[in-house]
């Protein structure tokens, strides 16, 4: 063993200290670095390029605001004579266009509008009351209360079930005005749906009736939207009757009216359009299933677009209006255009 004397051990036990301060420094260094890029790694993350993917979901979004659904006067469609006819049983994938796949403009098509003798013309819908029998009474600015036959000390009775059905009358009409618009309609439908709770809306008996197809794979097919936002009825080129194959089935009375009954699983629904030229058209029979599926019915064709006309998916269902989204980019808005939803008197 190496002999080491007094001075020499001295400055060998320095150099250990040294270099055990060294490594010391090392590890703390390292074990500072390794705690900052814990930190500053998402931060990193949300400055890094943005993929093509975010890109184009980004330009979606930025078409939906800047109007692509937003209605237009000049669009053309005609409903082919012909219609197949197609049953539940077998579901059916829909190809549709997608309006946020089209180009940023401020319209979503470009074409001579149909001439007023082919089209239907078809008012809002009134307000349903669940609660039938009295006066509608409203309040003015300064407090005053009034019904149909003028002033009255207070509110009606019944008032407050009244102003629930007025709010949801009101909800569903924003809906309408936004597709007449075009402005925030996604967002609008969006909010509406989420509103809706019905757990199987394709066994609704609301479903059943008269529609007006105001929204058709995310195109406006309304020809008059800037006169129909002012109150004034909505032409449309055709529009959509759901019955009962086998006849009307109303349910039990109760305190609010006689309706149509729930739809069973397997019962069978005619479906049919009504055009000005054509009169109406049986487009086929499909089976009532809580499923909800997307059946396709025919085509309604609009110059270089070839649009099925489908029935399911419905994501929302009132007494006024039906929206079902189907395939890539299918969403349609229909509006009551019959008083079915008012109930039968008897």
């Amino acid at each position: 063993m190496m002999d080491i004397t007094k001075p020499h051990r001295i400055s060998y036990l320095l150099d250990e200290v040294d270099h055990l301060a060294r490594i010391r420094n090392m590890m703390a260094f390292r074990f500072t670095a390794g705690i900052i890029s814990i930190i500053l790694l998402p931060c990193a993350w949300s400055f890094s390029p943005i993929s093509s993917t975010a890109v184009h979901r980004g330009r979606s979004r930025s078409a939906i605001e800047k109007g692509v659904y937003s209605p237009t006067t000049d669009a053309l469609f005609r409903v082919k004579a012909s219609f197949s006819t197609v049953r539940s049983d077998t579901s059916v994938a829909v190809e549709t266009k997608n309006p946020t796949d089209l180009a940023d403009s401020e319209t979503a098509s470009a074409v001579s509008p149909p001439p007023s003798s082919d089209r239907i013309s078809v008012p809002r819908p009134k307000t349903h009351y669940t609660v039938p029998g009295f006066k509608v009474g409203w309040q003015d600015a300064e407090g005053n209360w009034f019904d149909e036959d003028g002033p009255r000390n207070g509110p009606p009775q019944n008032y407050w079930r009244q102003a629930a059905d007025d709010r949801e009358y009101s909800k569903n009409m924003e809906a309408v005005d936004a597709v007449l618009s075009g402005t925030d309609m996604e967002e609008t439908l969006r909010n509406l749906e989420k509103r809706c709770g019905v757990r199987f809306p394709s066994l609704n008996r609301k479903i059943l009736g008269s529609w007006a197809p105001l929204l058709h794979c995310g195109v406006n097919l309304v020809a008059n939207p800037d006169d129909a936002a002012t109150g004034k009825d909505i032409e449309v080129p055709f529009t959509v009757d759901v019955f009962r194959k086998h006849g009307r089935k109303l349910g039990p009375k109760n305190h609010y009216g006689v309706f149509d009954a729930k739809l069973e699983n397997g019962e069978e629904l005619t479906i049919k359009t009504n055009t000005v030229a054509r009169g109406s058209s049986p487009c086929g029979t499909v089976v009532a299933d809580e499923k909800n599926e997307s059946l396709v019915l025919g085509n309604v064709e609009h110059v270089n677009l070839d649009m099925p006309l489908t029935f399911g998916k419905i994501t929302y269902i009132s007494d006024y209006v039906l929206i079902q989204r189907y395939g890539e980019g299918g969403l349609d808005l229909w509006l009551r255009c019959d008083d079915s939803y008012l109930g039968v008197d008897i």
